[in-house]
């Protein structure tokens, strides 16, 4: 997951947390997780009031409504000026009359407007001009035809890696909108690592069941990625990796800092050399231009980016 900050995160308080409070009934356990969620000790801050608490609530429902509005505008089902009434809308209801709010919106940043038309321009062209090798299979090595889209936003990572491995088997008719209402992505959490993944990727539509396999569950994670990679793919079947990758570990191409949690598609491999196992993906992540595209690394190295989850195969 890759998120962008908007312009919203320079005027609203620091106590207006993205959270799931409003799921939960007893303020004690709400505090926990607050203190959980920043790794602090309850000697560092007093709890929350339900006041604290109900504003965060509203900040977050702010937020989600926002993020669609944005997916709707990258989409192309509203138009720039309804993108801008849009947040001014859920400004104004989110804290009336804040004019320090209002000015930082989008319908008075003539430069945020343009920089948006722009990355529109780029959303909307999710096809990629660059063929894979067909479909086929070798002693050696298997390529699935998958011809990739880019994620269409900057946390859709998980649905656009679901929608390519299903374009793969020639299924072309499903959407990242809709992968992302089974894989249960939102935009403060991205798409969780779990058994939601069963619910896109199952045998109605790839022809095999898959397996949400966790890499801290095996000893030698990099033999135990390397073979059920392989073994999925010369089922002609694509494979989900979840990489968390962060300087201890490893960095994927167009990644060099910080800590990134994201998902990639795996569409083939070659053995020739038996030393030298590679891997071969797409980073859908069109908002990097150093990293979007076709890459491969060797099943070391994939091994050590998704150590900190794993595969979907």
């Amino acid at each position: 997951m890759i998120l962008t900050t908007f312009a919203i995160s320079t005027v609203i308080p620091a106590t207006a947390f993205a959270s799931s409070y409003e799921d939960m009934s007893d303020l004690q356990t709400k505090y926990e997780q607050h203190l959980e969620k920043y790794n602090l000790s309850s000697e560092e801050l007093p709890p929350p009031s339900e006041e604290d608490l109900q504003r965060d609530a509203e900040f977050d429902e702010m937020m989600d409504k926002l993020y669609a509005a944005y997916e709707a505008y990258f989409a192309n089902q509203i138009t720039l000026n309804e993108l801008a009434q849009l947040e001014s809308q859920y400004y104004e209801e989110y804290d009336p009359g804040n004019e320090m709010l209002q000015a930082s919106s989008l319908a008075n940043d003539p430069e945020r407007q343009s920089s948006l038309e722009a990355k529109k321009a780029t959303a909307l062209q999710t096809r990629s001009s660059v063929e894979i090798t067909p479909f086929a299979i070798y002693d050696n090595a298997a390529y699935l035809a998958m011809p990739y889209e880019y994620q269409i936003n900057d946390y859709y990572c998980g649905p656009a890696t679901a929608v390519n491995i299903i374009n793969g088997k020639g299924i072309t008719n499903v959407s990242q909108s809709w992968a992302a209402s089974l894989l249960g992505t939102t935009a403060s959490s991205g798409t969780p690592f779990d058994t939601n993944w069963r619910n896109v990727l199952h045998e109605g539509t790839m022809g095999k069941s898959y397996t949400v396999k966790a890499a801290w569950t095996e000893s030698n994670w990099p033999m135990e990625l390397a073979e059920r990679t392989i073994s999925s793919l010369r089922q002609g079947c694509g494979v989900v990796a979840d990489t968390y990758m962060y300087s201890a570990a490893t960095y994927l191409p167009g990644y060099s800092s910080g800590e990134v949690k994201h998902y990639v598609p795996i569409y083939g491999y070659e053995a020739y050399d038996p030393t030298q196992r590679r891997v071969l993906y797409i980073d859908v992540n069109q908002f990097n231009g150093a990293a979007v595209g076709h890459h491969n690394v060797t099943f070391q190295e994939m091994a050590r980016a998704t150590a900190g989850f794993g595969i979907v195969y």
